[in-house]
């Protein structure tokens, strides 16, 4: 998780999880288990400069 590919135009704070030791990387995953599945379906997550967002 501390390595990977860069998301340009992310909601996702990605660029602060290379900084994250392990300690805080497996609590964050465990803390995100213990969240509900989310009902809605998600259709598109990552947009393009001038695409428009969804309200």
């Amino acid at each position: 998780m501390q390595s990977g590919r860069i998301h340009e135009g992310s909601h996702m704070p990605w660029g602060v999880f290379p900084r994250m030791n392990d300690v805080k990387l497996k609590a964050l995953y465990r803390y995100l288990q213990t969240e509900p599945a989310v009902a809605k379906k998600i259709e598109k997550t990552v947009y393009a400069p001038g695409d428009k967002l969804p309200q």
